[in-house]
């Protein structure tokens, strides 16, 4: 459907995708809630994606969802690189580095060999699963989280933030850096 989807997408599985490899088995019902609180406003270069709007909104008492319209200006090229990081609130507005994320690798092998997160951004965007990626207008219409992808258990409660880079490898610029902050409550403290 939309790259957009593709970059929210992408970050909001990703996270997912890396909070499970660091949670051990636990019961099978979910012990929290995980709620999307708000997105910055997404920066880069500016000469391949453009931004009109991304946030994230409530769409009732216990769901939130993203919304929002940008456009892919040109074809990404096949050497960019993706790297997504976890930071967990530690007071006083500061966030320290959290213990999940992403390694650096190129969009392509990304797409490629991701078969959890990539898999379920190419199912909700209809984005291809090889490169290049196109250039393309994008629409996120109350975009919610798909958590039946989630584990039963997450770390601890607390304020996280994702941030999600893709990078132009012989440039080294920025084509585009988002946040994404979200909390975690066990269910027994959730509203």
């Amino acid at each position: 459907m939309s790259v957009g989807r593709l970059v929210t997408s992408t970050l909001v599985f990703v996270i997912a995708t890396c909070l499970i490899i660091y949670v051990e088995t636990a019961p099978k019902k979910r012990n929290y809630v995980l709620q999307v609180t708000r997105v910055d406003k997404p920066y880069g270069d500016g000469k391949y994606v453009s931004f009109k709007s991304l946030k994230a909104a409530k769409f009732n008492r216990t769901m939130s969802v993203l919304k929002g319209t940008f456009s892919f200006l040109q074809d990404i090229p096949e050497d960019t690189t993706v790297v997504m990081e976890t930071y967990q609130k530690i007071g006083g507005g500061n966030y320290g580095k959290g213990p999940i994320a992403l390694p650096e690798t190129s969009l392509c092998n990304f797409i490629a060999a991701d078969d959890l997160v990539y898999a379920e951004i190419s199912r909700c965007t209809g984005l291809p699963r090889k490169c290049p990626l196109k250039k393309i207008d994008i629409n996120i219409d109350n975009y919610d989280i798909n958590k039946s992808n989630l584990p039963p258990e997450l770390p601890p409660p607390n304020e996280w933030m994702a941030e999600l880079n893709l990078t132009h490898k012989k440039t080294k610029a920025t084509m585009l850096s988002i946040r994404l902050y979200f909390t975690i409550e066990h269910k027994g403290n959730a509203g």
